[in-house]
């Protein structure tokens, strides 16, 4: 594989948003993923009410996002999230819950309070960092 970045997007919501506002879901440099930030909607953009099940789907929607480049990524491979919260203390133990459950060899995370996220609804975004080493 060569080093140019490749650029890709999951069926469903994350092509749709490469459509309608022009942006990548992911980047590839050879074994390294980077994802843009990623919220908390369904597979058909249909965003939930409440911010338990936004911050579920945000790290379903991270690992699409990966795969999408790299589909031999696993959440092993995730070596740093950064999120950015509209509520911070709302979100914080279900995001510790997830990180735990779902990365417990503990990437490095960067949390941080913002007063909007992109769309109107949205509660969270999430970026992650991969580097698929075992392949």
């Amino acid at each position: 594989m060569s080093d140019k970045p490749t650029f890709h997007s999951y069926p469903g919501y994350g092509e749709d948003a490469t459509k309608r506002m022009g942006y990548s879901q992911a980047l590839r440099i050879g074994n390294f993923v980077r994802t843009s930030g990623q919220s908390g909607w369904h597979p058909d953009g249909v965003l939930p009410k409440d911010v338990e099940t936004q911050v579920f789907r945000a790290f379903e929607n991270v690992m699409q996002a990966l795969k999408s480049a790299n589909p031999q990524c696993e959440w092993r491979h995730v070596i740093s999230i950064k999120s950015y919260h509209v509520d911070v203390d709302a979100q914080f133990p279900k995001m510790c819950e997830e990180i735990k459950r779902r990365m417990p060899h503990g990437p490095t995370w960067m949390c941080t309070g913002i007063p909007y996220v992109g769309l109107p609804g949205l509660h969270l975004e999430i970026e992650a960092e991969a580097y698929v080493y075992d392949v």
